[in-house]
C-alpha cells in the first residue's frame, strides 16, 4: 500500500494510505481525500496506484481543475508518475510521496510532538483534509484514506496545554531539543 504524507499546514505529517486503484482528491463527498477549500475543484485530481516491476507506482492526473495540479512545483497536463520524494500540490495543500526506506522530517517531528488533546476542534483551519473510502463516478469503491468513513483531521496541539518539560542533562539531547523547538517556532510563524 502506497503512502502520501500531508506536507503543509496544520496537518503536516498526516499519513494517508493509498491502496491499489484510483483515489480522487477534491471537495465532493465522492472523493477519498477531501480538501475543504474553494481553491480545490469538486473533483480536482486522480491518483492511481498500480503494481510495477519495482513496487507500486503512483500516478497523478489533473481532472481539468480550475487551479491546476502541481508535481514538484510544475503544473501537470497529463498523467505523471510520482517518485519517492516528489511533491504534489492540490490547491493550498502540499503532499509528499515518501521514500519507504527513510523517515521524513515530518515523521520525525510527529514522533517527538505530543498528540493533540482529545476532543479539541480546529476553528481556525480553513482547509480540512479528510480521507476515507469513497466511490468513483461508476459507483466502484475507491482506495485511499482509512477503511472507515472520512473524518476531519485533528488540530495541531496547543503548546500552552502541556506543562514545560524538564531540561535534559545530556548535551546532545539538549541540542536536539533546541533544534526541535526552533523548528516548531519556525512552523508557527
Amino acid at each position: 500500500m502506497a503512502n502520501l504524507i500531508v506536507d503543509s499546514g496544520k496537518h503536516r505529517g498526516r499519513e494517508l494510505k493509498l491502496a491499489v486503484g484510483h483515489t480522487l482528491i477534491g471537495r465532493e463527498k465522492q472523493c477519498a481525500i477531501r480538501l475543504a477549500t474553494p481553491d480545490v475543484s469538486r473533483t480536482h485530481c486522480r491518483l492511481t496506484v498500480s503494481a510495477g516491476a519495482e513496487g507500486e507506482v503512483v500516478t497523478a492526473e489533473d481532472l481539468g481543475s480550475r487551479n491546476g495540479t502541481f508535481v514538484n512545483g510544475r503544473a501537470i497536463d497529463a498523467p505523471t508518475a510520482l517518485r519517492a520524494g516528489d511533491t504534489l500540490r492540490v490547491g493550498p495543500v502540499q503532499f509528499v510521496l515518501p521514500d519507504p526506506d527513510t523517515a521524513t522530517e515530518s515523521e520525525i517531528v510527529n514522533w517527538l510532538v505530543p498528540p493533540p488533546a482529545p476532543g479539541v476542534v480546529a476553528d481556525d483551519e480553513p482547509t480540512q483534509v479528510s480521507g476515507g473510502s469513497a466511490k468513483n463516478a461508476d459507483g466502484d469503491s475507491q482506495a485511499g484514506g482509512d477503511s472507515e468513513a472520512a473524518t476531519t483531521l485533528p488540530p495541531e496541539p496547543d503548546e500552552s496545554e502541556y506543562p514545560p518539560a524538564a531540561e535534559p542533562a545530556d548535551d546532545a539531547v539538549r541540542e536536539a531539543a533546541a533544534i526541535i523547538r526552533a523548528h516548531h517556532a519556525a512552523l508557527a510563524k
